[in-house]
């Protein structure tokens, strides 16, 4: 059943929201760890900041919630529904919540409004490459919950290269087969590990501007897929020009020495 918290939110009258407010305490609310953090560093904290715990916990309330899944982010809103259930006389509701899943550039959550995400519908060489591209850290976090639904092995290879290998095999072929796991991952040895760029498919094109950083230029070859996995390559020694090293990806090139 999928309902819509209109159907109860919208017709809280403004006593209604004074009611529910009054069975939630402030010092309940500053247990959050963002709010308390910034309490103590003085950062202002507005009363709409308040609502959305208490707003979420009256979900739980209304649709009389026996169990509620989410992220670990979630977690104080989930026992704040916990906290409204026992004052409206239910059974309080068992929460389960999980980690989140870093996103590709190893700091934030995965998410598309912040780039660091990989789309299931993108072909199986950006798959793979943006697995690859990932820190070591967040291959280990990766494999760790989503090893059962990608069909990972339980052992992790040793070696930190192999172990993303396995991963980014894995999730190609968990959306485009064992065929294209199997040709992705040959044609990402075949250019980077054993550097052969005979079977890339390459072409000559005329760079969008008259001068271009080194990153931009490499993502517009349409061999990285993204602007910071170019960053990526080139400050770990990825990309040289005429067979000498770049390592700076903000290095400017005007069009005429290309």
């Amino acid at each position: 059943e999928v309902r819509r918290n209109g159907e109860w939110l919208a017709k809280l009258t403004c006593a209604d929201l004074l009611r529910l407010n009054g069975q939630v305490n402030v010092a309940r609310m500053l247990e959050r760890d963002d709010f308390s953090k910034r309490h103590k560093e003085g950062v202002p904290i507005s009363l709409a900041e308040f609502q959305y715990p208490v707003l979420q916990g009256y979900d739980s309330v209304a649709v009389k919630s026996d169990i509620e899944l989410g992220g670990n982010d979630q977690l104080f809103n989930n026992l704040v529904g916990r906290d409204l259930q026992r004052q409206a006389g239910q059974e309080p509701q068992v929460v389960l919540v999980t980690a989140l899943l870093t996103g590709t550039d190893g700091k934030q959550k995965m998410s598309k409004s912040l780039n660091n995400h990989i789309g299931i519908t993108e072909p199986p060489g950006e798959i793979f490459g943006k697995v690859m591209s990932i820190p070591d850290e967040t291959c280990a976090l990766w494999r760790d919950l989503l090893g059962t639904f990608l069909g990972l092995p339980q052992e992790t290879p040793s070696h930190p290269m192999e172990a993303k290998k396995e991963l980014a095999a894995a999730a190609v072929r968990r959306f485009h087969g064992d065929a294209a796991a199997t040709s992705a991952r040959s044609d990402f040895e075949a250019k980077f590990s054993k550097k052969d760029l005979s079977s890339a498919e390459m072409e000559f094109f005329r760079p969008s501007a008259s001068t271009l950083s080194v990153a931009k230029l490499v993502q517009e070859t349409g061999v990285i897929a993204s602007n910071s996995e170019a960053r990526r390559l080139i400050t770990q020694g990825g990309v040289k020009l005429d067979g000498e090293k770049i390592a700076d990806p903000k290095k400017t090139f005007f069009r005429i020495q290309l």
